[in-house]
């Protein structure tokens, strides 16, 4: 079975969520607006590509880390039961769901095509 090396790609992800952190001050956005841009910006290249071949489990959790992490870092909260709740609030799905939802789409794409 072909497995995507995921490692690099998360990690390279992080550090551009913590980048387009950097680049925002506190001051000038609130943190609602700071989500919008990483979910507008980040999480696609996060999640671009994944609907093309298998993940394993570790792999998921990796990437639900690195959401958890930049949601943690804006709201400055260290609590995962609060994180949960944001991630909810901001309608972020867990990296299966979200990998399942654009692989239905990428097959059906690749049915139609």
């Amino acid at each position: 079975m072909l497995l995507c090396q995921q490692t690099h790609k998360t990690h390279s992800n992080y550090l551009l969520v913590t980048d387009e952190l950097s680049l925002i001050p506190k001051v000038i956005a609130s943190n609602e607006v700071i989500i919008q841009l990483i979910k507008t910006k980040c999480f696609p290249v996060l999640y671009y590509g994944l609907e093309a071949c298998p993940l394993r489990k570790s792999q998921y959790n990796s990437i639900d880390y690195v959401i958890s992490s930049s949601f943690r870092k804006v709201f400055d909260i260290k609590s995962q039961e609060v994180i949960d709740l944001c991630l909810g609030m901001f309608n972020c799905l867990p990296a299966l769901s979200t990998c399942l939802t654009q692989k239905k789409v990428f097959e059906k794409i690749q049915c139609n095509g």
